[in-house]
This record gives C-alpha cells, structure tokens and sequence, in this order.
C-alpha cells in the first residue's frame, strides 16, 4: 500500500558518528548465541558467511566490499554522547524533546538490556519517552515521521544499524551493509533548531505479489521506486527537474538506473549501504551552494529491496 501526505514539520541539522574501521572483535553472549543458530539452521547461507563473533563479513556479491571499512570502533550505541554533544552545541536553541525514537533495519546484539534504554540513560533524557520503530527494513525512518507529525511534539531520531551478518541480496554487486549512527529533530516549530521543513512524505511497504516479482526480477524494483517518486512529485505539483534525490546507496546499477532517468540525483563515493541512516548520511555531505537554483527541494529516498520504498521531500528553511 503507498501512502503519499503533506509534511507539518521541520527537520534540524543531521549529526553523525563516522569513523569506521575494518572489523570489531564482539563476544557477547546475543552474537555468539546468533552465531551458533545460523550455524545450525541457515543452511542456505552458510557458504557465504564468516565468523560472526568478529564481525567481519561482507557480501559475496560485491567484490568491492571488502575494501570498505563497515565497523566503528564499538557498538554504535556506545557512540551516542558524542552525537548529542554535538547537536546542543550546534543548535543551543533546540527544545529537549517529548520522544526519543531509534529507527534501525539490522537488530543490535548487544549485552546491553536494550540499545535505546542505553543511549536513554546516557543523554540523561530522563523526561523522554523511549520508542523504537524496526521491522520494517529501511524505511522505519518513515514510520518514525509519520508518528511525529500525529503527536505534534519535539522528537529526537536516531538512526542506528549495527551490523553483524550480511544479508542476502537480489541485487549483483550490491553494497555491503555498514553500521550506522544519526541523530536529528523533528519538530513543529520553526524556531526550534529547524533547518529543513518536511513538505511531504510517503512510504510503499511491498505486498506479497510485489515482493515476489521484484525476488525473481530485481531490475523491477527500479520501476516500483520511479513510480513511487512520479507520485511524491504529483503530491507537491512538481516536475522531476526542480528536486534533487538523494538515494539509498543500494547498487551501483540501482544508482545508474537513477541517473539517467532523473536530472539531479546526489550521490557520494561511499560504497556501503547505511541502512535506516543512509540518506542522512549522504544529506549532512551535501554541497547546498553548488545545488542548481532549479532544484532546491531535496527528495531523501529511502529503498529497502526486502520491504519497500519511502521519502521525504525537505526544502531548506529560509529558501
């Protein structure tokens, strides 16, 4: 079902952590456990994945993967003071917010009691409310969004992916998935640290009978998606030359799918896939005087090959 809305909100400055290395050595009890299951019963995938206590997989179908860093130094969540440092540094005007919701694809194994209480109790937020949103691939940003522009409060989002395994994809050449750690506002004040206003978002989570054709013929998950996009332009009465996207980093066929049907599309030199954190990532790095004077509406597109498609379309406050 696709789900196409106006957006009331408006979205601050994008923090990030970004230092990456080649493995981290994980012993906890959650990863060991998960490796001895996969051991036993994924017999599918055992030929195409390593030792998961050392986290240092990568995709078989990329022969690039194991040229990119994937790890941080710990668990992404351990990261978080830093990112909210940054963010009251940044912006001393923000409000302290209702909710705190963490977004992620890739479940965080962790000895923690959960990541989020964690990253709770290390930003003292002890008048939030915690709420996680995953289980839907890499669009629970989108889902997060939704819920923001129902409660009409101060919500902070963190977009966290910490990967163990590499999950099979349908796509040749796919890019490995990395660990991710973002941290952002949504809120329906201008004033409060805004720096992007929403003007619309949707999501397309796949049916069944989608989900299928796109498994056996991955090139038709191009086409769902330019589908997506020709509606969230019809939502907002625009013409494909006045946004710019910024995509998923799924493939480099799926990017030069992209790029040739549409005029403006952002993409950076990472060759890894951030999961719910992606297009964020590629957002903070984006060069805004260097955008064309056409095309000052951002479209952040959201793919998720095993779950569906969404965005947001973000103008820059002030524009």
């Amino acid at each position: 079902m696709r789900y196409v809305s106006e957006g009331t909100l408006y979205m601050s400055e994008v923090h990030l952590y970004e230092q990456y290395q080649h493995e981290r050595n994980l012993s906890n009890v959650e990863t060991t456990l998960y490796a001895e299951i996969l051991h036993q019963y994924a017999f599918d995938a055992q030929d195409s994945r390593k030792d998961l206590t050392s986290d240092t997989n990568s995709s078989p179908s990329d022969s690039t993967a194991t040229a990119a860093p994937l790890y941080f130094p710990h668990e992404p969540c351990e990261h978080i003071p830093s990112l909210h440092s940054k963010m009251k540094q940044a912006q001393a005007s923000i409000a302290s917010p209702h909710y705190l919701i963490c977004c992620y694809a890739a479940y965080p194994l962790t000895d923690k009691l959960n990541a989020l209480l964690y990253m709770h109790k290390q930003m003292k937020s002890h008048k939030t409310t915690p709420l996680s949103f995953s289980d839907s691939g890499n669009l629970s940003p989108l889902i997060a969004l939704h819920f923001a522009e129902k409660v009409q409060q101060n919500i902070w989002m963190i977009c966290m992916e910490q990967i163990t395994t590499t999950e099979p994809s349908y796509f040749p050449q796919a890019y490995p998935k990395a660990d991710a750690l973002s941290l952002l506002q949504f809120t329906p004040n201008v004033g409060d640290g805004a720096a992007w206003q929403v003007l619309y978002y949707g999501l397309e989570q796949w049916d069944h009978t989608t989900l299928c054709e796109i498994r056996n013929e991955p090139s038709t998950l191009f086409t769902h998606t330019s589908s997506f996009i020709t509606d969230m332009l019809a939502k907002g009465n625009l013409e494909k030359q006045q946004v710019t996207i910024i995509p998923q980093t799924l493939s480099p066929v799926f990017t030069s799918d992209l790029t040739s049907l549409y005029p403006h599309v952002y993409t950076t030199s990472a060759s890894i896939n951030r999961g719910t954190a992606d297009p964020l990532y590629h957002l903070a790095t984006l060069p805004l005087p260097d955008l064309p004077t056409d095309s000052n509406i951002l479209l952040l597109l959201f793919v998720d090959e095993h779950f569906g498609v969404g965005g947001m379309m973000l103008r820059r406050v002030n524009d």
